[in-house]
């Protein structure tokens, strides 16, 4: 081999060994930035970064300090708003948009659960179990530091909650009013309401779940309506419905006739009173994840 070719060689290989140092040495000077919390520096390092790979090495190098931040704040370390706000800096790197986004969604998930437990607490030592039942009910199952405690409350408070809710769902039915002619005579879906306060109810509104022959879930689409759904909301205004007595008899909601339903079950979600007050179902939200688009039980 010439000496030209050999000296040749020697650059190239010098210059390849300077790259490598050069990539080296510029990942640990991006994770020498975020060890001291100077993340302005380090996305600004990386943003410089024009080689896909050695970019994506860096990105790892946040998404691991992204994690950890996490773990922080589930260890009780550091504050869920400031661990969020510490890692939107990270949203200024390229393609670390919808990971940020995801993990703060998470940690905000978790301080709500968390607050919501403590509300659970506050509103049952004060025997708000309305509220109490309604607030455990929004632990999430990764509030691994509560969802179990949560749970437990629900059975212990539940039968309470039942026995104290002021309007019933009496009975729920399909009323066929034709077998022939349903564009004049439709099928009508009753729900019959008793009223188990001390006041006079004067609104209300209701969520009804329809199912089809077989017990699977069935669209809903009232008569004269281009929507449908699988929950279908329903209400009344100014029915004076006093205690002890039953709402509903002459009344029901009239299907559009692509509509074929042969069984309706249904809660009330909320009541005012003719005095003003309202009253919101805290068992709505759980009868509807039980209920909505499951097979009837």
């Amino acid at each position: 081999m010439s000496r030209i070719n050999k000296v040749s060689m020697l650059i190239f290989f010098i210059i390849i060994s300077l790259s490598l140092i050069s990539c080296q040495t510029r990942l640990e000077r991006i994770q020498k930035y975020i060890n001291n919390n100077d993340y302005s520096d380090a996305v600004n390092l990386i943003n410089e970064i024009q080689n896909e790979g050695d970019k994506t090495q860096a990105i790892n190098l946040l998404k691991d300090k992204t994690l950890e931040i996490k773990q922080e704040f589930l260890n009780g370390s550091v504050d869920g708003t400031r661990a969020i706000a510490t890692i939107q800096n990270f949203k200024s790197v390229n393609d670390m948009d919808d990971f940020i986004d995801k993990n703060s969604e998470e940690i905000t998930s978790l301080m709500n659960s968390q607050k919501a437990f403590l509300d659970g607490e506050r509103a049952e030592k004060d025997s708000n179990y309305d509220l109490a039942y309604e607030s455990y009910y929004d632990v999430i199952q990764a509030d691994t530091a509560n969802y179990q405690r949560a749970q437990a409350k629900l059975l212990q408070i539940e039968n309470t909650v039942k026995n104290s809710t002021p309007i019933s769902v009496e009975k729920a039915v399909i009323l066929i009013n034709s077998k022939t002619n349903k564009v004049v005579y439709p099928d009508q879906m009753q729900v019959l309401l008793k009223n188990n306060s001390k006041k006079t109810i004067s609104k209300f509104t209701i969520s009804i779940l329809g199912f089809n022959k077989n017990g699977e879930p069935a669209q809903i689409q009232g008569k004269n309506s281009n929507e449908k759904d699988y929950e279908f909301l329903g209400s009344g205004s100014d029915i004076n419905l006093n205690p002890n007595e039953v709402w509903g008899k002459d009344y029901g909601w009239s299907l559009d006739q692509s509509t074929s339903l042969k069984t309706i079950i249904a809660c009330v979600i909320n009541v005012e009173y003719s005095d003003g007050t309202l009253w919101t179902n805290p068992l709505y939200k759980p009868w509807l994840d039980q209920h909505k688009q499951k097979l009837l039980s």
